[in-house]
């Protein structure tokens, strides 16, 4: 990674963490809100190179390979979505990050709910989940919530009637 204008991400580095080498990138502007960057799988930060001009110009940008991903070094005990929940406030702690706005991405999604669930207020804002994905043969319900203008009208949908309503879709 190279930048491409003053606030863009500048080279990847490496930081040890909790004695793990791990792989990141800093950039954008000095002032206004962190926003920490996690990779998706099988990618790695360099995931976000269509991206991280924009992101740069939002505030200080903080663009991490979790253990184990991209060439982020990784332990046994690291390989379950709530242990990499627990070492993400190692993360911020390590980059000086106080409630960064997260994108999170494939395996950093189910990391940040553990950490958010487990330290309320760890994170100012969270986008997290799978992009990308078809989702053409979906039917019944499912295709409704999907879309949907509001989910207004499914607020109450219980657990049970959502899947019962797949199911038989």
């Amino acid at each position: 990674m190279t930048p491409s204008n003053k606030t863009g991400l500048h080279a990847t580095q490496f930081k040890t963490i909790n004695g793990l080498q791990i792989r990141f990138a800093t950039g954008g502007k000095k002032d206004g809100d962190p926003i920490l960057l996690l990779s998706p799988l099988p990618e790695s930060i360099l995931a976000f190179l269509p991206t991280c001009d924009m992101f740069c110009t939002l505030g200080p940008v903080v663009a991490v390979d979790l253990p184990a991903f991209g060439p982020s070094e990784s332990r046994a005990n690291l390989r379950t979505p709530e242990a990499l929940g627990e070492f993400l406030p190692q993360i911020l702690a390590a980059f000086g990050l106080k409630q960064p706005h997260v994108v999170a991405p494939d395996v950093g999604t189910p990391a940040c709910l553990f950490a958010s669930a487990n330290h309320p207020g760890l994170f100012k804002s969270m986008v997290i989940g799978s992009g990308a994905t078809d989702h053409t043969d979906l039917g019944g319900i499912l295709d409704q919530i999907v879309n949907a203008p509001s989910l207004e009208a499914f607020k109450d949908l219980t657990g049970e009637q959502f899947v019962g309503a797949r199911s038989t879709a």
